[in-house]
């Protein structure tokens, strides 16, 4: 689902709304790079890429409930770590 998408929907979202879930995304990826960098040397490549996959996936299915605004807000910063 497209963010812009949502007013089309009926939700009233304005572009401060959206550019703060960007910025909530690239946040999260900012954020997160060091320590999942350093995560990426310790752990075994099949692991990481699993983890990764499986945390992209519950991100991705968390967006799809869209009756919290705060599980929408948290499943972007999880798809700006993945």
């Amino acid at each position: 689902m497209y963010i812009a998408d949502l007013a089309d929907r009926g939700l009233p979202v304005g572009a401060g709304q959206v550019g703060t879930l960007a910025a909530i995304s690239f946040g999260a990826e900012l954020l997160g790079c060091v320590p999942l960098g350093m995560l990426s040397d310790a752990v075994p490549t099949l692991t990481l890429m699993t983890s990764g996959a499986l945390l992209a996936a519950v991100a991705t299915g968390s967006s799809v409930s869209l009756n919290e605004v705060s599980v929408f807000v948290v499943s972007r910063a999880l798809e700006g770590l993945v």
